[in-house]
This record gives structure tokens, sequence and C-alpha cells, in this order.
């Protein structure tokens, strides 16, 4: 059983380093562990502030979704991947996902606006490169080939 000092100590970790960025249940694990503190002290401390309302994956993927649709014109591939390395559940993530609604093929429409040139669309190396850059963005081939076929709807 963790001493009340150790534990008291923890809670009061957790809050500043909450204060300064928003972490998943496991991300603030994670960091307590890191800061010196044990894998049961840090898993009490995340349960705490869990069951208090201040840790939520939920709300935490729909922000981070959010952002990464907004200002950097993620897919859903790059967003799922990120939130599962923060340690976000793949439910949670796809439920987050399916109320959220975001229409990808109106995103990657705006990003290939803003990125691509369709007059260089048929040279191979500059295609690829395309290719490349929105395939890192999070979207799959499909997503991509639409959008590269996009020009003729211009």
């Amino acid at each position: 059983m963790p001493s009340n000092d150790i534990l008291y100590e923890a809670k009061v970790a957790a809050v500043k380093l909450m204060g300064k960025v928003s972490y998943t249940y496991s991300g603030l694990i994670k960091k307590l562990v890191s800061k010196g503190y044990s894998e049961e002290i840090s898993e009490e401390v995340a349960n705490h502030y869990q069951m208090l309302g201040y840790l939520d994956d939920a709300d935490y993927a729909e922000k981070f979704i959010k952002d990464a649709v907004t200002f950097k014109h993620h897919g859903p591939k790059r967003i799922r991947h990120e939130l599962i390395l923060k340690g976000v559940d793949e439910f949670v993530i796809e439920d987050v996902l399916l109320k959220l609604n975001i229409d990808f093929d109106e995103v990657i429409k705006e990003l290939a606006e803003n990125h691509i040139d369709y007059s260089k669309i048929n040279d191979f190396k500059y295609r690829q490169k395309i290719v490349g850059f929105l395939s890192r963005k999070g979207f799959d081939f499909e997503q991509i080939n639409n959008v590269l076929e996009y020009e003729d709807e211009l």
C-alpha cells in the first residue's frame, strides 16, 4: 500500500502537468512514471482524476480530431494512428469519429486545392510527390485517387 505522502505528491504533480497540457488516461500514467512514480501510484492518480472528470479520453479525442482536421488537414488514418499512440482506445476513436461525422472527402479536396498544381498532375514524379504528401497526411489511396481525378470536375 503506497504511503499517503507519495500519493499526495503524485496528485499534485498530476495537477501541475494537467494544468499545462491535456492528457489521455494512459498518457498521464506514462508521464507520472517518467517522473519517478510507480506504476501503481500513477494508475491510482489517473483513476482518481478520471473519476473526477479531469481525464476523459473521448473528450481528448474529440478536441484532438477537430484540431487535426481544422488546422492540419489530417486524414482519418493519421488521426487514428496518432490517437492510438497517445493511448486512446480504438473503440473510443471510432465512436468520436462517428459522432463528429467529418467529411474527409471535403478535407482532402480543400487540402488539394491549396497544394496541387493540376497542370502538372500528369507528370509522374509530381504525381508521386503529391500521392506521398496526401498519404502522409493520413488519407487512403481511394481518397487520394478521387482527389487527383477531381481536376476533371473543375
